[in-house]
């Protein structure tokens, strides 16, 4: 079970080639464990919490599990194309004048295999009433004021002083009744470009 669960942790996906998806269940004397895997060019957060919580439903039994929705992504997509038309246009004539991705240090050798570790600090409630309060104080939203601490962490670090970050943001609209129940991937990536620390 541990082995498979390993696999999983590191299993990557050709994006041109479906499905960006595998699941895979592993017996135990006890209990059985569903491994899913899933490529993130496919679904956003909300639309693999939909999936995985119609697969407990389904997993317990529930026959409440709703029809597919009739409204689908890809009604989704082509409604919205004439937008990502514009997007794209307009981000094409930025490019020329925005800086590369910052420029991180790698550990001496040869790179292995990619794996993702999760680092996190958790702020005490005090802690974060006093960075909305300077959040505030400063005109600044609680998702610019982290991206302001993401992007100065970062400079720490970048061998350049200017720098651009990709910024994902949620772009789920209701366009119909049944766009809550669908899985794909609703968001869209701004570039941001970073001044220099003191810039």
């Amino acid at each position: 079970r541990s082995k498979i669960g390993e696999q999983f942790l590191v299993r990557s996906f050709d994006a041109a080639k479906f499905p960006l998806f595998e699941m895979a269940i592993s017996r135990g004397s006890d209990d059985d464990r569903l491994h899913f895997a899933l490529d993130l060019l496919i679904a956003d957060g909300p639309s693999l919490f939909h999936m995985l919580d119609e697969l407990a439903r389904l997993y317990d039994g529930d026959a409440s599990v709703e029809a597919p929705p009739v409204f689908q992504f890809r009604d989704y997509v082509l409604a919205t194309q004439g937008e990502n038309s514009a997007a794209r246009a307009y981000w094409e004539g930025r490019l020329d004048n925005l800086p590369a991705s910052p420029r991180l240090p790698f550990l001496p050798g040869k790179p292995g295999t990619a794996r993702v570790r999760r680092l996190e600090k958790v702020l005490s409630q005090a802690d974060w009433k006093d960075f909305q309060r300077h959040a505030a104080v400063h005109g600044l939203t609680l998702n610019a004021a982290l991206i302001a601490a993401f992007a100065q962490s970062l400079s720490h670090w970048s061998a350049e002083a200017t720098f651009c970050v990709n910024v994902t943001l949620a772009a789920r609209r209701p366009l119909h009744p049944d766009v809550s129940r669908l899985i794909g991937d609703f968001t869209r990536n701004v570039l941001l470009s970073i001044p220099p620390a003191n810039g």
